[in-house]
């Protein structure tokens, strides 16, 4: 037996890897997730090596104690010694562990969400293990080892995990999401108490009677029937629960929009329309890759386009960005500025809603769940609708599968670390959307999210902009360097710049491959694209990082691309033009009447496209100067020369009195004449709704 103590090791490693398979598939059933295609094939992959590595080498160490004499009565308390203390360890350790990977260090260390129970599952796996230590070193009569054995033991160690690090980890399940804690630390505890006493007495209860069977001699010597038995259900139960989660809507219908007063035209109608907004891209981060060969297909598209020079987001962050693009108004005058809560309101004529009224099919694929959703009303209008968070989204939980701290350490496989679908994956959805609008016009929105947070490309994008030999252990290093306190601010900004950087790089890569498809189904030449951002970010510039802060020039400026049916337009636009702007512009360029009011004017207006920013954050261009609102309160308002200081690093106010008084009294006036269009309606967000939010690291 002693022998055969390594390949039973390989054999008991196989099934737990099968049986920590079947715990982890549990996530894909989370509800408005999209499970990538590969995601079952690897995970299942991952776990059966990792474990029957595991199994290996407990298998060697459990030879090398039984060859001394007297050994052989205590085979199992070796194997409960060896292999499953190992795997509490190891299994425990590699789904509690942390691993921060977004701009800010500090803020990470800061949310870094402990589990409910203070890791108290490592204490009670810990103690099923000494009472069958001490049960094998009393009994000798149970010292012959069978591989399926320790299946009871295995599945009360996995589920202690699973539950006990957050009880609330039961939402996971959808059959009883329907449950709240209310945040009563008292529920919680009753319905961790209440957990972990059921699995200990199914464990007494029933595994225990079932050991007897799972020791019987057939078993001893020959596992493989059994595992290949076990292999083949796992093999359909994940198999079913891929099906049955890719058979949930992934472009989902929604009712057909309020009339909107206009009737649709009888003559021919223009071709279709692709909104494409690359979610964080700031102008300068095109401007910096210009001509190194990594951004190809953008320039090859910027050739066939009209290009705007000084293009100004509406506001710092998404959720107003976008209802500006969607409304044609500035965010003073939809409501959509502040986290706390307001949503878009139903009185408000989106772009979608006006291609819908037309006779256009409308379709949507984001990337950024946490604010493009119905519970912010910001897909009214669109006909079919994809808004779903990744697999990834478990990154972010007490308790993940060990394959999310293998991608992290590699950067192998990173989506299953990434809460938003990073670019392939929207472009796949996109496919389906094209697919099931083609045949008529549509009008299209696509948002991908791949230059945000958390600066992840794959490989090997994440080496292109760093000049080093192996970019996993810079990263590791800087991660580091930086929580620690330890790390120089040029080290750091040049090193998320090259992350960013290389985001970008991939996003051009993928948007080749969309246009690629677009040209294989004859819809390139005749459709009006736009490629074009929601706000920028910064990377140390004034102290600042990320996006949520002044609306310096990293913030403001953003790409705008316009490809005319035809490419019957294009050059350069110096002129000013903001986000807002863009609503009118196409439904001009389609030949489509654009409302009278909005203030979003076609091409934009150098009176009114200046203007950006929320109510406490607001900025105004008038030639080459920009007036900034005071970034702390009682401070000194700012003022900058662009032309003669770009970087913006010297504030004029006081050197230049009558021009900053001048600019002051032309944002009151515009403040004035850009009030709330409609009552604010404050929206108590859903918990669903907050947790994307919080996935996102939008909100605490």
């Amino acid at each position: 037996m002693n022998r055969n103590a390594v390949i039973q090791g390989f054999a008991l490693g196989f099934m737990t890897g099968l049986m920590v398979t079947v715990f982890d598939g549990f996530y894909m059933a989370m509800p408005d997730l999209y499970i990538p295609p590969g995601y079952p094939v690897v995970l299942t992959c991952f776990n059966v090596v990792l474990w029957t590595a595991l199994g290996g080498l407990s298998g060697v160490m459990v030879w090398l104690f039984m060859r001394r004499p007297g050994s052989s009565k205590n085979e199992l308390f070796y194997w409960a010694l060896f292999f499953l203390t190992s795997f509490i360890c190891i299994y425990g350790l590699l789904g509690k562990l942390y691993l921060p990977h977004m701009e800010n260090m500090d803020f990470i260390l800061k949310v870094h969400k402990k589990t409910f129970d203070y890791h108290l599952s490592f204490v009670w796996a810990g103690l099923l293990v000494l009472f069958l230590l001490f049960r094998f070193r009393k009994v000798s009569q149970e010292s012959r080892f069978s591989v399926l054995m320790f299946l009871p033991e295995l599945i009360a160690i996995i589920a202690l995990f699973q539950f006990c690090s957050n009880p609330e980890c039961l939402k996971v399940i959808t059959l009883v999401k329907k449950f709240k804690t209310g945040g009563s630390i008292i529920l919680e505890s009753i319905l961790y108490i209440l957990g972990t006493a059921t699995i200990f007495i199914l464990y007494a209860l029933f595994f225990l009677k079932a050991r007897p069977i799972l020791k019987k001699q057939p078993l001893v010597y020959k596992p493989l029937i059994p595992l290949i038995a076990l292999l083949i259900l796992v093999i359909f139960y994940m198999g079913g629960l891929y099906a049955a989660v890719s058979k949930r809507p992934q472009l989902s219908p929604h009712p057909a929009p309020a009339s909107t007063g206009v009737e649709t035209p009888s003559e021919q109608k223009p071709g279709s329309v692709i909104l494409i907004v690359l979610d964080t891209l700031r102008a300068s981060g095109l401007n910096a890759l210009k001509n190194t060969g990594f951004l190809n297909n953008l320039e090859s598209f910027a050739r066939a386009s009209l290009s705007f020079e000084t293009c100004v987001a509406p506001a710092y962050f998404t959720f107003p960005s976008h209802a500006s693009l969607f409304t044609g108004v500035y965010p003073p005058e939809h409501g959509c500025e502040l986290i706390s809560g307001y949503y878009l309101a139903d009185g408000f004529v989106t772009l979608a809603e006006q291609f819908r009224a037309h006779g256009y099919r409308t379709a949507a694929v984001v990337s950024n769940y946490g604010w493009l959703n119905n519970s912010f009303n910001m897909l009214q209008g669109f006909e079919l609708t994809s808004s779903l968070r990744n697999i990834g989204v478990n990154h972010t939980l007490p308790f993940h599968p060990a394959l999310n701290v293998f991608s992290y350490l590699t950067n192998i496989y990173n989506k299953v670390t990434i809460a938003y679908r990073i670019a392939e994956d929207i472009n796949a959805q996109a496919r389906v959307a094209i697919d099931q609008l083609a045949g008529q016009p549509f009008f299209l929105f696509l948002n991908y999210m791949d230059a945000h947070t958390p600066y992840r490309a794959p490989s090997p994008y994440d080496g292109y902009f760093l000049q080093q030999q192996n970019p996993q252990l810079y990263r590791l290093n800087q991660y580091y360097l930086q929580s620690r306190g330890k790390n120089s601010k040029d080290s750091w900004d040049k090193y998320l710049l090259s992350q960013y950087y290389g985001e970008i790089a991939y996003l051009d890569m993928e948007l080749g491959n969309l246009m690629q498809r677009l040209k294989e189904m004859n819809l390139y030449d005749s459709s009006l694209i736009v490629i074009t951002a929601d706000h920028g970010e910064l990377f140390g510039e004034h102290g600042y990082y990320s996006h949520y802060c002044p609306m310096f020039d990293g913030i403001e400026k953003i790409p705008l691309l316009i490809k005319f049916p035809k490419s019957v337009k294009t050059g350069s636009v110096k002129e000013i033009i903001n986000l807002t702007d863009v609503y009118p512009t196409i439904l001009s360029i389609c030949g489509l009447p654009v409302p009278k009011n909005i203030s979003g004017i076609a091409f934009g207006d150098e009176k009114t496209s200046g203007f950006a920013g929320v109510t406490d954050n607001m900025i105004v261009h008038e030639g080459t100067y920009k007036y900034m609102d005071p970034i702390i309160d009682d401070g000194p308002p700012l003022l900058f020369d662009l032309k003669n200081d770009p970087e913006e690093m010297n504030n004029l106010y006081k050197q230049l009195p009558e021009i900053n008084v001048k600019m002051k009294k032309a944002l009151d006036k515009w403040r004035e004449n850009h009030k709330l269009r409609y009552p604010a309606k404050q929206l108590l967000i859903p918990d669903d709704a907050k947790e994307k939010l919080k996935s996102l690291g939008y909100v605490k």
